[in-house]
């Protein structure tokens, strides 16, 4: 109570499973996720290893928190079980798929039949 008056307080509630949700809609939810925390990234780094003197690294990648790695590895087997997992000290963790011919493959296919809707899809279209 505030002030002598109730505090109404909402709780929602899903019986549903991760697996469950995923197994409905795989591509949508993959996609929607996607739209909520996934990012799509081109990484231009110096590196004398290489004759033009610069590394082009692309990432697509999904970062959650530590209580949803369940999901992410669910992400993963949708995708044929590409990319890696990993977490960090902050309770963070993330699904990465740094491999050229894995993201033209698997990523680039899967969001050019399944769009995202936000601005991400700006995102998406200049890494594509």
């Amino acid at each position: 109570m505030t002030n002598g008056k109730k505090k109404n307080i909402a709780r929602f509630y899903c019986t549903s499973s991760i697996s469950a949700l995923i197994s409905n809609s795989p591509p949508f939810f993959i996609t929607g996720l996607t739209d909520a925390e996934g990012s799509f990234t081109c990484l231009v780094r110096k590196s004398a290893a290489y004759r033009a003197g610069w590394r082009v690294e692309v990432v697509f990648q999904i970062g959650l928190h530590k209580k949803d790695l369940e999901l992410l590895k669910l992400i993963q087997a949708f995708f044929g079980g590409i990319g890696v997992i990993s977490t960090s000290p902050n309770n963070m963790c993330a699904f990465k798929v740094t491999s050229l011919k894995q993201i033209l493959n698997k990523i680039i296919p899967h969001f050019y039949k399944y769009n995202l809707i936000t601005q991400k899809q700006a995102d998406y279209l200049l890494f594509k």
